[in-house]
């Protein structure tokens, strides 16, 4: 991720090979669940992107632009656990 709000898709040597441009703004976690790429952003979202095709699936709102994610997704049993910068702790199944 970038402090730009892209996606970047990296080979073994470090050549970025595709990228997804997901916000105007910083992007922050990110963690493989299910078959999609999590990506967590500074300005209130969430993102899904399908991870096969690179492409966003769906957007995830934090409920407020003042919400961001800068802590670690978390994944067990199924569940994707998004903690906010506004104390909210979001389980997903």
């Amino acid at each position: 991720t970038t402090s730009t709000g892209e996606l970047k898709v990296m080979d073994k040597n470090h050549k970025v090979v595709r990228s997804l441009r997901l916000s105007k703004k910083a992007l922050s976690s990110i963690i493989k669940w299910k078959n999609y790429i999590v990506v967590g952003g500074t300005d209130g979202q969430v993102y899904f992107v399908d991870a096969l095709h690179n492409k966003l699936k769906f957007k995830f709102a934090l409920g407020s632009y003042a919400s961001s994610v800068f802590g670690d997704f978390v994944t067990g049993e199924g569940h994707l656990v998004i903690p906010s910068s506004r104390n909210r702790l979001y389980v997903l199944k």
